[in-house]
């Protein structure tokens, strides 16, 4: 439903009796082949509390490696991109993050990372 192209944050389901951090971790090495050692919680909020349709778990992974391939099986054509802090915060500011839960994932990371 996103109009052309849009920077976007690793993501997925929870699998059945899964965790959110663990659905996180697996999400990571899926979508991109990297593994973190440290991860940073940010919260969970509802994403649509009109309708009470869903919780997002929202997680900071941090010192995070290439350990394998990737192996995303999402319809979308993707591109890992590797962003400098002052580059993230401009598309953010320029709204390159065209859905609003990773504009907020974004913002929410930003504010635990330093120069």
């Amino acid at each position: 439903a996103v109009a052309g192209e849009s920077l976007a944050v690793v993501g997925g389901y929870l699998e059945p009796g899964e965790v959110p951090l663990a659905a996180a971790q697996r999400e990571l090495l899926e979508e991109t082949g990297y593994h973190a050692p440290d991860w940073l919680a940010l919260g969970q909020y509802q994403v649509d509390g009109n309708r009470g349709s869903g919780v997002g778990h929202l997680f900071l992974a941090r010192q995070a490696r290439q350990v394998a391939a990737a192996n995303a099986d999402d319809l979308e054509e993707q591109q890992l991109l590797h962003l400098s802090l002052a580059e993230v915060r401009q598309a953010l500011a320029e709204g390159q993050f065209k859905v609003l839960a990773w504009a907020t994932v974004m913002a929410l990371a930003l504010l635990h990372l330093a120069e």
